[in-house]
């Protein structure tokens, strides 16, 4: 066995890009599908007057760039690190998924505006067209939804994920649309038109807000939510020979591996060797499900502090 393969074999060496085939599929039939649903949905809601209609048209077009996007990180993710970007690209998958949220609160505020608006100049609604498109609307979701599920178990993608709670979402919605369309028929209620709006831009927000809180945590490349960073540092200074821990650092580059880097002082280095060190720190870490360490050993003689 030579060097190479015995280090390939021993140690995990990542190579900071991937090819998503199924995600990319399921991003290409995706993005049409709603792309034509959403034309349909603004003309359907302008014709029959429906707040609601247009208002969940606009976050059809925020999907529509939402996929888009997400097909140029998908595209860039399968590239290769760079001399310029030698963690490769794969945080751009973060940084569409933190646009895309930001999106989607924009677009529920001014929906939330709107509603303000159409409650003092109210509208007449036709019920017919308002009904019809909900429940096309209702069974396309339901579809969608499906297709992106199916490919989150396949495949592990932020953007498919955050895509797929948006489709998830605008089930729902479809579902209010339907309620208040019926609510309209036999009570002419046009406010229930505005309240449902204001439901579904909540929604919206709710959902833009978590995806961009994740995606921001991992671009500040904050401690992740699955890992206690205490208890992991007091796991790891109870390893014979380990005197102090500085330099922790635990992250994550994308949505799927954490990394670890630290600094170890030990406390007699000519006592304790720094490979067995390094390997309970490792078995250490793969409880955390941590695979990608830096670790630096320091010798206060050498290393001035």
């Amino acid at each position: 066995m030579t060097v190479q393969e015995m280090v390939s074999g021993s140690f995990h060496h990542r190579n900071h890009f991937k090819i998503q085939k199924k995600s990319k599929k399921t991003l290409y039939v995706t993005l049409f599908l709603t792309l034509f649903f959403a034309l349909m949905e603004l003309f359907g809601g302008l014709f029959s007057n429906s707040l609601s209609l247009v208002g969940d048209s606009f976050h059809m077009f925020s999907d529509v760039l939402a996929l888009g996007a997400s097909m140029v990180a998908i595209y860039f993710e399968a590239k290769k690190p760079t001399e310029k970007f030698t963690y490769g690209f794969l945080r751009l998958e973060v940084v569409v998924a933190f646009l895309n949220g930001i999106v989607l609160m924009l677009i529920s505020a001014g929906m939330i505006y709107e509603s303000v608006i159409r409650f003092f100049n109210p509208r007449e609604i036709d019920f017919g067209s308002m009904f019809f498109i909900a429940l096309v609307g209702l069974i396309f979701n339901i579809v969608i939804t499906w297709i992106l599920f199916s490919s989150t178990k396949k495949e592990n993608n932020i953007n498919i994920k955050s895509a797929m709670l948006h489709f998830l979402g605008d089930l729902l919605n479809s579902v209010g649309v339907i309620i208040s369309s019926i609510i309209i028929y036999f009570t002419n209620f046009v406010y229930i038109d505005i309240i449902m709006s204001v439901v579904i831009s909540v929604i919206i927000f709710t959902g833009g807000y978590k995806i961009s809180k994740e995606a921001f945590f991992i671009l500040m490349e904050a401690v992740p939510s699955e890992v206690d960073l205490n208890m992991l540092r007091n796991e790891l200074l109870n390893i014979d020979g380990i005197k102090n821990i500085h330099e922790l650092h635990v992250w994550k580059n994308d949505n799927e591996e954490i990394s670890f880097t630290a600094h170890i002082l030990l406390d007699n280095y000519e006592k304790h060797n720094n490979y067995r060190i390094i390997n309970e720190i490792k078995e250490k870490l793969t409880v955390y499900d941590i695979f990608h360490m830096t670790v630096q050993i320091e010798n206060t003689g050498i290393n001035v502090h």
